[in-house]
């Protein structure tokens, strides 16, 4: 699966579970490392939900919905909110990904009239330059703090490659330790010019996470993990995002960590709790119950604050033909971790 459909099943379900998020705030203490804040759509007027996907060191970005459920993008900074739309709801779906300090914010869009999806970037003034590739679909997911965007274009499913928007434009490019005939993408960006992405083998559909700089390519491995999944790499040069375990779990199949990596190569699981309820009834007399969860980190500032995507895994059960049996509902929520002793940056500068 390419990062960008990773991404799409991310952002969908937790703007069903804002409602969930706003309860179970309350309903347990907070992890003792970690503060977690939530977008507040109450905040902000004519937006019913919404969610964070995007933090930099001076702003946050969260991908949120007006009353009628159409796409828009709502910035934080210390001055206040500004809600922005890419598209009319009449033309298109936006995605909101990444966001700089310049206030800078890239994404996605699914044109109706048009069959490939196009890149984005929006500039601090407002001013939106789009990309394309007429034989595949682009995605943008981080920016730098010299507008510098990275992402990939996806000419199938199981083929595409790492794409760059700098001052030359938009391109796609060959990267160094990757065969051009293999799959490929840059997760995201940093001021020194520092990528991280990944490739898989087009044979064993193995991935490989990669981390580019001046010195050359290094792999990025942790033991006990099938997949190593870079999301942000910061001006420190950590990089963070999820590892998955090598061995499937027998309930909830595949179980993901968040993890930050320091630039001297020390790796660090960062499994943050949330504070999930433990029983849920949605009112038709049936209660699920929660039996694990499980978190990807998705950005990251240079004070340490994560965005991360929390997945509570409930038990439920059905009947069909006299039998009953037992299934797993997850349900996704985001929310930004504040280390402890953190002013906060991403969201009060």
């Amino acid at each position: 699966m390419t990062l960008a459909a990773l991404f799409r099943r991310a952002a969908v379900p937790a703007t069903a579970l804002l409602a969930l998020a706003a309860t179970t705030i309350q309903a347990a203490p907070r992890p003792k490392s970690y503060e977690l804040e939530f977008f507040d759509p109450s905040a902000v007027d004519g937006i019913d939900a919404g969610q964070y996907s995007g933090i930099s060191n001076r702003a946050r970005l969260a991908e949120a919905y007006d009353e009628d459920f159409a796409p828009v993008g709502v910035i934080e900074t210390g001055k206040g909110l500004e809600v922005f739309r890419i598209t009319e709801p009449s033309e298109g779906y936006a995605w909101c990904r990444g966001i700089n300090d310049r206030r800078t914010t890239v994404g996605s869009l699914q044109s109706w009239s048009e069959v490939r999806v196009s890149g984005w970037m929006r500039d601090g003034k407002g001013n939106v330059s789009t990309y394309e590739d007429s034989s595949g679909d682009v995605y943008l997911f981080r920016v730098n703090n010299k507008d510098v965007a990275v992402g990939e274009v996806d000419y199938s499913f199981d083929f595409f490659r790492p794409a760059i928007v700098d001052c030359h434009g938009f391109s796609v490019v060959d990267v160094l330790g990757v065969p051009s005939d293999h799959p490929a993408y840059f997760a995201a960006i940093n001021d020194a010019g520092a990528i991280v992405g990944g490739t898989f083998d087009p044979d064993t559909w193995e991935h490989t996470c990669l981390l580019w700089t001046r010195c050359g390519v290094t792999e990025i491995t942790h033991d006990g993990a099938s997949m190593v999944a870079p999301r942000a790499i910061n001006n420190n040069g950590q990089v963070a995002g999820f590892w998955i375990e090598e061995d499937l779990d027998p309930l909830i199949g595949e179980r993901s960590h968040g993890f930050i990596r320091d630039r001297n190569g020390r790796f660090h699981t960062v499994d943050i709790e949330f504070p999930f309820e433990d029983e849920i009834d949605f009112g038709d007399g049936e209660t699920f119950l929660l039996v694990d969860q499980t978190i990807k980190i998705l950005d990251m500032n240079d004070e340490g604050e994560v965005v991360v995507e929390f997945t509570g895994w409930y038990l439920g059960h059905y009947e069909f033909g006299g039998e009953t049996y037992d299934y797993v509902l997850p349900l996704w929520t985001n929310a930004v971790a504040v280390p402890a002793g953190c002013s906060g940056h991403g969201r009060h500068k």
